[in-house]
């Protein structure tokens, strides 16, 4: 698999799975807990499909080198963020500005870690890749 389709692969997948949960956690959650609560409890289980999905993705690319794994991980993110804001700005009729600067600052500490975890997990799953497959 060339690293264009894998970017794509890998943002598809973690994207639906937050759009899933965020809908869940809106509709749910968050009247029961708050919102603070709900998204904190959201981003264990992202980081799991983010760890499921980089390692699933870069096991099919055909050369998991570093530079294909950078381009992995900037295509991915470009189109994450963009996605993302986008949505969340349609949906919610908000500006960016009003989006960040509103932000609960813990879970929008953890929005961020997330954001990282994203873009380094496939550089962290080819590392990984490349040492079992070498045995050591």
């Amino acid at each position: 698999m060339k690293p264009l389709k894998a970017a794509i692969l890998y943002f598809l997948a973690v994207f639906t799975a937050g759009f899933a949960l965020g809908v869940l956690r809106v509709l749910f959650v968050v009247n029961c807990l708050g919102e603070r609560t709900a998204e904190l409890i959201e981003q264990p289980i992202m980081l799991i499909v983010i760890v499921l999905a980089a390692r699933r993705v870069i096991g099919r690319v055909q050369q998991p080198t570093p530079a294909n794994c950078i381009a992995i991980l900037l295509i991915a993110l470009i189109l994450l963020v963009t996605l993302e804001f986008t949505v969340v700005l349609w949906v919610r009729g908000r500006k960016i500005s009003d989006y960040i600067y509103n932000r609960d600052r813990l879970s929008g500490i953890a929005y961020l870690l997330m954001l990282a975890a994203f873009a380094m997990m496939p550089v962290i799953a080819a590392r990984t890749y490349r040492t079992n497959r070498s045995g050591s």
